[in-house]
């Protein structure tokens, strides 16, 4: 048997069920409660103008973020103290420091609301200079000789390691792989990662190494050398310069000592506008396979001559090395 409501009470739960009704949903409480203040806030690790930072996770689910806050001066209360960084996870590099200087932090975690924690403990770092640098990677040493400009030069090119107190690289020349990097083979310094060596003779091998220089004068030992060599000018045989040619159209030019392969290039204009490129060949002639000639045009050709045959680097990747040497330009017409 149903037990019906009183009267007084029925009203009032109507009323209710209007007034949700009306609002649509019940809304919550404001969210003020802050999280817990990050555990285990530590120092991995200071110098070299680095400091690095790690702590326990928090396991709230609603937290969002933490905050790093970072001092100059003595901290006597938290006013010194300047927002350095946000982020999610819960380590963190301060990189780019000064060797002298000491640097004050404190973490803090905040929630979707916007709450956030009290703060950690304060921890100080003086980033002095301890190691050496590591050395650069996958140096590059490719020669060239361009005729057509008159520019013969070695280009060097390596990767720098990330670290915060690089200063400068220092470049190293030799005439074999064994060569002591020192004052004797020093050839200059730069403060960018490549460097061009105005050429030293054409045909000779020449080995190069960089080192890495930090801050406070420390160097790193070499990287692993590379070697290259200018090649001698390549000297162009058919289609003559500028006279008018059969098809199908033969190229051939004279071998150039050391060139491990040959590639011809024909354009619309002197270095630009290629139509057509060959696969790289050791023959010193080949067959023009490009799209059809008009008769009423100008064509040029050259031929670019390679030191270094293809090669897988560290990334498993395949790097076809750059022309060394090149041809003069010539033309010619169809007929």
């Amino acid at each position: 048997m149903k037990r019906l409501l009183p009267q007084g009470l029925l009203l009032f739960a109507m009323m209710a069920l209007s007034l949700f009704i009306g609002c649509g949903k019940l809304t919550a409480p404001d969210d003020v409660i802050p999280p817990a203040t990050p555990e285990s806030f530590i120092l991995l690790g200071g110098g070299d103008g680095e400091a690095r930072f790690r702590w326990v996770p928090n396991g709230e689910p609603d937290f969002h973020h933490y905050v790093i806050y970072r001092s100059t001066t003595l901290p006597y209360d938290f006013s010194s103290f300047t927002r350095l960084a946000e982020l999610t996870h819960n380590e963190y590099v301060d990189r780019f420091l000064a060797y002298e200087s000491v640097y004050y932090y404190y973490i803090t975690a905040v929630d979707n609301a916007g709450n956030e924690s009290k703060p950690s403990g304060i921890l100080d770092v003086r980033p002095v200079n301890i190691s050496s640098p590591p050395s650069p990677y996958s140096l590059t040493v490719y020669g060239y000789n361009n005729p057509n400009l008159n520019k013969t030069e070695f280009r060097i090119t390596w990767i720098p390691p990330i670290i915060s107190d690089l200063s400068h690289f220092r470049v190293y020349r030799g005439m074999n792989s064994g060569f002591v990097a020192d004052a004797s083979s020093l050839i200059d310094s730069t403060y960018v990662s490549m460097y061009i060596d105005v050429m030293q003779r054409a045909g000779d091998l020449y080995f190069y190494k960089v080192t890495c220089v930090d801050l406070g004068g420390k160097a790193s030992v070499p990287g692993l050398p590379d070697a290259d060599r200018v090649l001698g000018e390549i000297t162009l045989l058919n289609p003559g310069n500028r006279t008018v040619q059969a098809q199908p159209m033969l190229f051939n030019w004279q071998a150039v000592e050391h060139a491990v392969k040959y590639q011809v290039f024909v354009g619309k204009g002197p270095l630009s506008n290629i139509i057509w490129t060959s696969t790289a060949t050791t023959n010193v002639q080949i067959q023009y396979s490009g799209p059809a000639l008009s008769t009423d045009a100008i064509y040029y050709w050259w031929v670019g001559a390679y030191s270094k045959n293809p090669y897988i680097d560290s990334y498993g990747q395949t790097v076809t090395p750059d022309v060394n040497t090149t041809s003069r330009i010539w033309s010619f017409f169809v007929r």
